[in-house]
């Protein structure tokens, strides 16, 4: 199958490009700047996907099926960098949504499991939304658009990727690089907030689980196995480094203290014929072995745009 992936560059949409690659399909590799992706594919464009004038690049390439992972990550959910995140992706979005419905071909589109805000009990596909901020109403906005297009659409939303290529500014990032310098690790708050980290490898057998199977509509991506901010700090202390870090309170209060990451994957595992099979320490562990290189580089904890 000929299948365009935007956000080449990035964590998810280069992992993607990979695995897709490796499951027999002709990839064709979208990203933002020329030679900012490494896949070694004959087909690579850059594009500013917000630019109407993409529109017509994109179907050019005939493909069979989109996978949209393109995407702005705001540093925090408000402000004027969140806002203008949103608007970025607003742009993007809509112009992959009218390239795919001119065409009819199927899309893909990454959504985030954040949409659900912040919860205390298991959320499925059909569970209510309570987006935070421009980015997350953006999100809800396109899925929302996409549903309503007819043609194949999958929506994944996947819950808190990471993985070694990762360069926005997470906390799993920042822990890992403070442990492999030996610094402490703080949580705020009691450190009771849960996370449900999904490895990148995960995500990508997820997608190219739905450009096979024949469900359509909204799938949970994540671990299925939260972890609290003080767990995850002990774990990637056992994990990477040379393990002299402490773990410590940070005397700041945690305003989502009682936030709890519980996801229900069931509808992935039963429609997609998907299951998470990378656990949290060996993806730790990947990621301390891809930083060890430069973990004296004091920008790496900065964020950045994917």
């Amino acid at each position: 199958m000929r299948i365009l992936v935007t956000g080449a560059a990035g964590l998810i949409g280069g992992d993607a490009v990979r695995a897709l690659v490796g499951a027999g399909n002709e990839v064709v590799a979208v990203t933002k700047r020329s030679g900012s992706t490494d896949t070694g594919l004959r087909t690579s464009i850059s594009l500013d996907l917000r630019s109407p004038a993409a529109i017509a690049l994109l179907v050019a390439q005939r493909p069979a099926l989109i996978v949209h992972a393109a995407a702005v990550l705001p540093a925090a959910f408000e402000g004027d960098q969140a806002a203008s995140a949103a608007r970025d992706n607003r742009a993007m979005d809509d112009v992959v949504v009218a390239a795919a419905a001119s065409m009819g071909c199927q899309l893909v589109y990454i959504s985030s499991t954040s949409l659900y805000g912040c919860v205390q009990t298991i959320c499925s596909e059909d569970s209510p939304v309570s987006p935070r901020g421009p980015y997350g109403q953006e999100k809800y906005r396109s899925e929302r658009t996409i549903l309503a297009l007819e043609i194949r659409r999958v929506i994944l939303r996947v819950s808190a990727p990471y993985g070694s290529r990762q360069r926005s500014s997470t906390v799993i990032r920042k822990f890992v690089h403070r442990a492999l310098r030996g610094e402490d690790l703080f949580y705020h708050g009691t450190g009771a907030r849960e996370q449900d980290f999904t490895a990148v490898e995960d995500i990508s057998a997820a997608i190219v689980a739905a450009t096979m199977a024949t469900g359509t509509g909204i799938f949970n991506i994540a671990s299925g196995k939260p972890i609290s901010m003080k767990e995850l700090a002990h774990l990637v202390v056992r994990s990477v480094g040379p393990r002299v870090s402490r773990v410590l309170p940070s005397g700041t209060d945690d305003p989502e203290e009682q936030c709890r990451a519980r996801i229900g994957i069931a509808r992935a595992e039963r429609e997609l014929q998907w299951n998470p099979v990378v656990d949290l320490a060996t993806g730790v562990q990947r990621m301390g072995s891809a930083f060890e290189h430069h973990v004296s580089d004091p920008s790496a904890d900065a964020p950045k745009r994917q």
